[in-house]
This record gives C-alpha cells, structure tokens and sequence, in this order.
C-alpha cells in the first residue's frame, strides 16, 4: 500500500512485509515461537552472505575479462569503441 501510494521505496517496503509477516506468524497464527526467531534470523544471514559472495565474485570476473578484452577476442574483434 505504502509503495502504491508513494511513501515507501521498494526496500522500505520489503522490510515492512517481513516485519508485517513476522508479526502475523508470531502473534496471529502462532507458528513462530519467539524463541525461534534467532536461528531464523542467522539462516537468513548465512544465505543473504552467500548471495553476496556469489554475485561479488560475478562482478570481479566480469570486469577481469573485460579489463582483458576477452569479449573482443572471442568475436574477432581487435578494438571496440563505443563513441
């Protein structure tokens, strides 16, 4: 609601999904012990690290073959120019 109107920005409103969905399983349906939430919380850290790990390592390949001209190499091509 809070993205539709205009006074959330897409990670303001994913944080309140998450904290709006923590609050439901926890007080309304019950299916979250409080006692729970630290180890939920560590799995979503670990798999969140993991993530980043994946998607740094991408970005640093990325520019060691472009930095390298492997794509011009690949294609025939000596030198590229994008003006």
């Amino acid at each position: 609601m809070g993205y539709i109107l205009e006074f959330l920005l897409r990670t303001e409103a994913a944080a309140v999904a998450v904290f709006y969905s923590l609050l439901i399983g926890v007080f309304v349906n019950r299916t979250i012990k409080l006692k729970d939430i630290p180890s939920i919380l560590l799995r979503s850290g670990v798999t969140a690290g993991a993530i980043m790990f994946v998607l740094g390592t991408v970005s640093a390949f990325g520019y060691v073959i472009t930095r390298e001209g492997i794509p011009q190499q690949l294609t025939g091509r000596r030198y590229f120019s994008c003006a």
